[in-house]
């Protein structure tokens, strides 16, 4: 690029200016070139690192997004959760399953909603659709599990009364024995004269092992296994009518033998191709009284059958391989940094990141292996088999969906990585966060204490009385509630005059006037000393991706919105303390030679390197301040002579590279009258 040649005056002046500063400029041109290419390159792998990274989170959340479709998921079981939960029991007004407290309750739910609105058609099969087009998939079971009755130790003054028990369910206690003790059960083959079309009652007088393990939500927190005493309803409403007025006319559900009675069956919807795991439980803990519980839960069996389903297939095996090479990636910078590794606390949100990515993808398989027996042309969907495998993969897709959740929330937090890229405000942000989280962890340790004096406090004072603090689990989310603002006082004025009043104000004077300021004055404080080092200390791979994206910015607004007309003039620097673009380019026609031994090639990286203030502006003073650093060095007769030595070389090299140019003019028959860009001895 020339030089401009309209105003001769200005460019003396420059090349004066220049003259009077080069030798200092030039050797310190000549270090910020090396940090130059330093920079250059720590600035690429970090931009690369963060665009991969980012993309890979990016695909990550819509494979999530498009794996669920949450509103036909959610349609698809609210539709049968109103269908069979909230209907109300027509001789029990007002009650649902959801309100059921005893047998005799239960029973009428059974009779008339449960039979009604699932088997309502007198065909020989359950292809008979219900709620739309919701087809069955294997029988519909009612289960019970069942303890045996126990002698316990009672006080001398009742021991009168027996000392007959019925525990908690148990692998102890549960029972398994055909016509257990206490039952007035018929015994095999006393079926036939209870009624001319039921020959067979086994199914629901003996123990039955099950067909594997079906997952459900415990108030109590038991596992039932698949075992139990059950009943596979036939499939004509008169046939299931007899049958449950038998098993109630001989009491198969007993408010002491049962704990927990389990409905069980499987819909499939071929509008959107989804499966619905459907299972109603109901719990008799042995202090009476029931507890329903409902798990519905939708999966999806056979993506080949939706297009969004197979594309977000594919984006799964493409996420698949990224944290492969992620993978590999952090065991690459694990064995090359050993135990520094895991002290940044990015990697180890990664490691924990990379550990959940392949829990998922075993469940994942495990489900795609398990949906593809279940669904092949071999399988018979009406074994009952069948449907308790597709409760267990819909228990297992459900936690795919737990650990997705985290693994988003983990990916999305380990973005804050890169914040620094983008601005010096998100970088001060970023780095507070990091700065206070040995302060902040200090005081959760003093927070956790007084939280675990105040949950116990607080269950032994109402766990007996208010739902919400009937266990530790409970009253700990009970007491975050009232810590956000959502406390109850005359509830717990209500049940204790003397501790409810106390305990609520010392929580929450304590807890959110106290500790919770405390933690604001950490991170005011923190952040007051963040921004105070970032002031002296910068890093220099984020100010030097912001100054390039800056500088990018501008160079992209100028070219979208034009700069005007180029002036024929160029104006005169008024500040003599700087070197402007239009100097700059000037000087680079005069030494592009010294600058070229330099290693700088293109005009472009000239103005990059001896851009101070990012203007395409060289501030005077820097070179004045490296001056002094240099004097101020201990070793600074070692580094007089580099510079000594530098500046000779390039004078050197200079002058044979003028008297090269000079010949080859000469050669060529005539005299050059001005320099060529560029030009190689």
């Amino acid at each position: 690029m020339s030089a401009p040649q309209e105003d001769p005056a200005f460019i003396n002046e420059t090349k004066e200016k220049w003259n009077r500063v080069r030798n200092s400029a030039i050797t310190f041109l000549a270090l910020r070139t090396e940090k130059y290419l330093a920079l250059k390159q720590a600035r690429r792998a970090r931009l690369v690192e963060c665009v991969l990274y980012i993309g890979f989170t990016i695909i990550f959340s819509y494979v999530i997004i498009a794996a669920r479709d949450t509103s036909k998921a959610f349609n698809h079981a609210q539709g049968v959760r109103e269908y069979l939960i909230g209907t109300e029991i027509p001789s029990l007004p007002g009650k649902t399953f959801d309100t059921v407290a005893t047998i005799s309750e239960l029973w009428f739910w059974i009779n008339e909603v449960l039979v009604e609105r699932v088997i309502w058609s007198q065909g020989n099969d359950l292809r008979y659709p219900i709620l739309g087009n919701n087809q069955f998939i294997g029988p519909i079971r009612i289960r019970q599990a069942r303890v045996m009755e126990l002698q316990c130790k009672m006080p001398p003054a009742l021991a009168y009364r027996g000392s007959n028990c019925y525990n908690e369910y148990s692998d102890a206690t549960m029972e398994r024995r055909k016509n257990p003790p206490g039952t007035s059960w018929p015994l095999y083959g006393e079926c036939a004269r209870m009624s001319p079309t039921l020959t067979d009652c086994r199914n629901w007088t003996s123990y039955n092992p099950g067909y594997g393990w079906v997952p459900i939500d415990s108030f109590a927190g038991t596992t039932y296994g698949g075992g139990g005493y059950e009943v596979e309803l036939p499939v004509r409403k008169s046939d299931t009518l007899l049958l449950l007025k038998d098993m109630q006319k001989y009491e198969w559900l007993n408010d002491n033998f049962t704990r927990a009675v389990f409905f069980e069956f499987v819909l499939y919807n071929p509008n959107s191709n989804l499966f619905l795991s459907t299972l109603l439980a109901v719990e008799i803990p042995p202090s009476g009284g029931m507890v329903p519980s409902t798990a519905l839960r939708v999966v999806d069996l056979y993506p080949q059958g939706r297009k969004s389903s197979q594309q977000a297939t594919a984006l799964f095996y493409l996420v698949f391989g990224m944290v492969i090479v992620m993978t590999v990636a952090e065991i690459l910078m694990v064995l090359k940094h050993g135990r520094d590794f895991l002290k940044d606390g990015y990697n180890l949100i990664t490691v924990i990141n990379i550990i959940f990515f392949f829990i998922v993808y075993i469940l994942d398989l495990n489900s795609l292996t398990t949906s593809s027996k279940i669904l092949s042309k071999t399988s018979n969907v009406n074994d009952p088999a069948i449907a308790v495998k597709i409760h267990q993969t819909a228990y297992i897709a459900k936690l795919v969906y737990n650990f997705n959740a985290f693994n988003a929330f983990l990916a999305w937090l380990r973005c804050l990585k890169y914040m620094d890229l983008i601005s010096d405000r998100t970088e001060r942000i970023t780095a507070t966060l990091s700065a206070c989280a040995s302060s902040v962890a200090a005081l959760l340790v003093i927070f956790g204490i007084f939280y675990a004096g105040f949950s116990i406090a607080f269950f032994a004072a109402f766990g007996q009385d208010l739902y919400r603090f009937r266990t530790m689990g409970m009253t700990c989310l009970s007491l975050f509630d009232i810590l956000m603002g959502g406390g109850n006082l005359q509830e717990l004025v209500q049940y204790n005059k003397v501790l409810g009043p106390l305990l609520f104000v010392s929580f929450v004077v304590l807890m959110a006037l106290v500790l919770l300021n405390m933690f604001l004055a950490i991170i005011v404080q923190t952040y007051s000393h963040v921004c105070e080092r970032m002031e002296k200390d910068q890093s220099e791979v984020s100010s030097s991706v912001r100054w390039v994206a800056r500088k990018g910015a501008r160079s992209l607004l100028k070219m979208i919105f034009g700069s005007g007309k180029k002036k024929n003039v160029v104006e005169k620097q008024k500040d003599d303390s700087l070197l402007n673009e239009s100097e700059l380019r000037i000087i680079w026609e005069t030494d592009h030679d010294a600058f070229e031994v330099m290693g700088i090639s293109r005009l472009s990286q000239f103005l990059d390197i001896a851009d101070t203030t990012g203007e395409n502006e060289m501030e005077l003073s820097a070179v004045q301040d490296h001056d002094k650093k240099l004097d101020g060095n201990q070793d600074q007769g070692t580094n007089e002579e580099i510079s000594h030595l530098l500046m000779k070389l390039l004078e050197r090299t200079s002058a044979v590279m003028l008297e090269q140019k000079k010949l080859r003019g000469i050669v060529e028959g005539s005299r050059p009258t001005s320099r060529v860009a560029n030009a190689k001895p």
